[in-house]
């Protein structure tokens, strides 16, 4: 049936219903239990020389039931596929480009998996989270500009220039969610960790719980 021969309800009744639909997708989407929750991307040994084997990321398990990451993957960002590994409740996992290295920085960390393939890029990239069925389980498109930093006046030759400020970005922070109920897809839900090496393992040290009302937002 062409368009032209529906009636006004009709059309208003299918377009509703498409965004309805469009709508759920989403939600389901956004609603996923495993979240990306940390990431350390830009780490700094020393002033001039970068420490790549402090990179990680981090999940983050919002749901109610265990779930088998057996088989899943990053396809984007870095490359890695998980072994038999079950995420309970509230739990977190970490994922390192040098997983003794990280355990000597944070012997309390209790599960860290790795080596990864890739090096996450400094300047910002998409890191894609995909379950045993290559389905999309969580994507955040990091960057160190714009709302995933702050805008900071400086003085060059006695005028003024404004540069991004991101302490997680080679200043040895790590980028952490502020909430892990929040939409992370957006940057002004992320923040700089208070602490040098960020929080790996455990609940970020910039946790902010009013933010999560902005999950669907």
């Amino acid at each position: 049936m062409s368009l032209g021969s529906l009636s006004l309800g009709h059309y208003v009744q299918l377009t509703l219903t498409g965004v309805l639909a469009l709508c759920l997708g989403q939600q389901a989407l956004s609603a996923t239990p495993i979240v990306i929750n940390e990431i350390m991307y830009h780490s700094k040994s020393t002033e001039w020389k970068e420490d790549d084997s402090a990179e990680y990321i981090e999940l983050y398990h919002a749901g109610e039931k265990p779930i088998s990451l057996e088989s899943w993957r990053f396809s984007s960002g870095i490359r890695y596929t998980f072994p038999a590994v079950t995420l309970t409740p509230g739990g977190f996992l970490i994922i390192a480009a040098d997983p003794n290295a990280l355990r000597v920085k944070h012997p309390n960390i209790a599960t860290v998996l790795g080596p990864y393939r890739g090096q996450l890029s400094n300047g910002g990239e998409k890191i894609t989270l995909e379950d045993a069925d290559e389905r999309t389980v969580d994507e955040v498109t990091y960057a160190d500009s714009g709302r995933w930093a702050q805008r900071v006046s400086t003085k060059l030759k006695g005028n003024d220039d404004w540069i991004w400020r991101a302490p997680h970005d080679g200043d040895g922070k790590s980028l952490s969610l502020k909430s892990p109920l929040s939409n992370n897809k957006h940057g002004e839900h992320w923040g700089s960790s208070n602490v040098d090496g960020g929080t790996p393992g455990k609940e970020n040290d910039i946790y902010f719980e009013k933010i999560a009302q902005s999950w669907y937002q």
